[in-house]
């Protein structure tokens, strides 16, 4: 969020409400009206053209996905304009995080479907939005979910997922939670 933050900051806005989400909710810094969703979105592309590249791993990422790769395959399913792909797979890899990008528009429910009718074993997924939580949940019932929040303020501003397995902004414990029961699933 920070670098998306300083981004919009750069363009004269910033969050209006310490609440988690975005449309609605972007201000101008010098008083001046709201910003519309249109210049909301036009930012959020901008920001993928311009300062994505500059998103650092959260701390412990690398080590708990890379862990749980020995076991378990990894994709990032993002909610990103698909042009910038392949600039995110750079990013990733230059952190030594070398998953496959997948791209999405909208609820992650209906990929999340796609992708487990093609796995074969169980699957996992996190992500920070609740709206995209409760989509795989209605869409993929058999996905276990973790609801990881990186950052401290948006994470306590989220709302809860009940069928969250867990609820966290820490890696440490997000990978101890997957691996065990992965270990378990083909132990049995």
């Amino acid at each position: 969020m920070r670098p998306l933050e300083t981004h919009f900051g750069n363009h004269g806005y910033g969050f209006k409400d310490q609440i988690f989400k975005l449309t609605g909710n972007i201000r101008a810094l010098d008083g001046g009206p709201d910003a519309p969703d249109e210049t909301v979105f036009a930012m959020i592309h901008s920001y993928f053209a311009v300062d994505a590249h500059k998103q650092l791993p959260v701390e412990g990422a690398v080590a708990a996905l890379n862990g749980l790769a020995k076991i378990a395959d990894i994709l990032f399913l993002t909610n990103m304009p698909s042009e910038y792909r392949e600039d995110r797979q750079k990013c990733l890899s230059a952190h030594a995080l070398n998953y496959p990008v997948v791209t999405n528009t909208g609820p992650k429910g209906p990929a999340l479907a796609y992708l487990c009718e093609r796995a074969s074993g169980p699957v996992w997924f996190l992500d920070d939005s609740p709206l995209n939580l409760v989509s795989v949940a209605a869409d993929a019932p058999q996905v276990q979910l973790v609801h990881f929040v990186a950052d401290p303020v948006f994470l306590e501003l989220a709302d809860q997922v009940p069928t969250a397995r867990l609820r966290t902004r820490c890696w440490t414990e997000t990978h101890g939670l997957i691996h065990t029961e992965l270990v378990q699933a083909v132990s049995n």
